[in-house]
This record gives structure tokens, sequence and C-alpha cells, in this order.
């Protein structure tokens, strides 16, 4: 595999690295996650923004009252948008993460909603875990790999509701050894592996039954793509899950790559379950597989 990183990821960690030099691990909630799949929710943005409309569009007058409460709190728009997201989650997402707390490593916004603290990445990770769980179909996944953790927002869910499973991230600096931190201090004694791309072999990883890549693979090159998706089919045993969620389409400038979901040339093996947009932020896809 190609274990140099696109030009785009080279340029983001040395942002990410500059943010850890300023602020540390402590504050990468405050900072880094947004650089990652938390939303600033901008003002400016908002006349176009289709994740605000789509929440405004699935949510109710009445919820939209209570999310205008509490504004003495820090970033009000980042509030009342996480707000209507809960609510939304509440109703679409999988129940036991929205019965998890925010960790507070990493020092969360802090949010409030009906007097209970709130986060968008929990909401966001009980999105994604509903619309994975549809794909295993009762089964508990015991190997879980996750191309591009980030800081570990999926993998805190998914590896509260999957007690027993064992975790593997591969990821590039300083993203691998964020999640490394992150995940190793709120589940010590988990089996957790944090690998490079250059480490990522089907030996190093073993047998996964389920595989995750969420907004990574349309910041790379092609052949990085084409090879992380061989990676997955070597690695993922028979009826396996590979579920991905990625920006439909994406302009790359950094290495001049136009990226569209449904351009992925997946292997003949992977049987398709479900492709269809993502709810909140519609301008991405998702899609399950079943490995046969």
């Amino acid at each position: 595999m190609d274990s140099v990183p696109s030009l785009f990821w080279q340029r983001l960690g040395r942002r990410h690295a500059d943010l850890i030099d300023q602020h540390g691990y402590e504050n990468i909630k405050r900072h880094q996650a947004f650089n990652y799949f938390t939303w600033p929710w901008r003002w400016y943005t908002l006349p176009w923004n289709r994740h605000f409309r789509f929440l405004i569009a699935n949510t109710k007058p009445s919820v939209w009252l209570e999310a205008m409460r509490g504004s003495s709190e820090t970033r009000w728009l980042y509030s009342f948008a996480t707000r209507l997201l809960w609510d939304f989650a509440r109703r679409n997402g999988d129940t036991e993460v929205m019965r998890l707390d925010e960790p507070t490593l990493g020092n969360p916004v802090p949010v409030r909603m009906k007097g209970q603290p709130i986060s968008q990445d929990l909401a966001n990770t009980a999105l994604e875990v509903a619309a994975i769980r549809r794909a295993l179909n009762g089964r508990e996944p015991t190997s879980i790999l996750e191309i591009g953790a980030g800081y570990g927002r999926t993998a805190y869910g998914l590896l509260s509701i999957f007690p027993a499973a064992r975790y593997t991230a591969i990821d590039v600096e300083p993203g691998l050894s964020l999640a490394r931190w992150y995940l190793s201090t709120l589940f010590p004694g988990r089996e957790l592996a944090f690998l490079s791309p250059d480490e990522a072999t089907p030996e190093r990883l073993g047998t996964v039954d389920l595989a995750i890549s969420i907004s990574s693979l349309q910041e790379m090159g092609k052949k990085q793509v084409t090879d992380y998706l061989q990676l997955l089919n070597e690695a993922v045993v028979g009826n396996g899950t590979i579920f991905l969620k990625q920006w439909h389409r994406r302009t790359n400038w950094s290495d001049r790559v136009v990226w569209r979901f449904t351009d992925l040339l997946v292997p003949p093996r992977w049987r398709p379950l479900f492709l269809e947009k993502a709810p909140v932020q519609i301008n991405f896809d998702q899609a399950a597989w079943n490995v046969e």
C-alpha cells in the first residue's frame, strides 16, 4: 500500500500538529475535532448550509423554541444546531449510543437540553451506528477495523456498545497518536491497535468482521483508495460487513482528484445492502455491503 499521505493530508496533518502544539490533546474537542466530523455552524454559512436546512425541515417548531433557550452558553448557534441534531438523533439514531455520556476527555463544548448534557458527536455517531446495525442484521462484531478514525468519535460509540470487540484504527499522524491517546484512556485494558498505512497488512489485521470508513476516502489519491478497498477485501471475513460514509462528490484540489462515491469500484464479493443519502449530512452518501 502507498504509505505516503496525500498532499491534502500532509497539509491538514501540519495544521493538526500546530493545533496540538498550541492547545494540547486535552482540548481536542475545541480545536482538532472541527477538522474531523464536528461541524462548527457559522452564521454566514446558514443560507446555503444543507445540513442546517435538513434539521429545520425534520424537527418541530416546539423543538426550535426549546433549542433557542440557554443563549448565555458559549457558541449560541452551535448549541442551537446541536439541540436540533440531538432531537433528530433521539428519534432516528441508535438508542444505546444516545444513552451514553459524552466523555469530558478532550474538553467538549458544553451544550445542555432539558437540563441534560448532549453533544453533536454522540448524535452523529448514533445515526451512523443505526445504519451499521441495520447492515449487521443482528450480528455483533468481534473485530472492528476503521480507516481514518479521527480522534476516536465513532470508535467510542462502537466500543461502548460492543464490549467484546477488538478495535483497529489505520491512520496517519498526528491523527493516529490522537486516537491512541483518546481511546486508550477511555478503554484501558481493551484490545486496541493503531496502525500506520505501511503497517496495515492483512496479516497484521487478522480476521475482521466489521470495517468502516467515515469521511476519509475522498481525502486520498485514487491509488490509495483502490489499495484500501483491496485491503478490506482481503481482511474482512466471509459474512463480514463493510460500511462507508463519504462525500457524494468532492474535489480534492491538493491532489487534483474529483471524488464521486458512485465511482467506487468495489470487489465482486461485496454484496450491496444499501446505498442512500446520509441523514443530516445530505452531501454524504452511506452504503453497506456484506462480504461473501
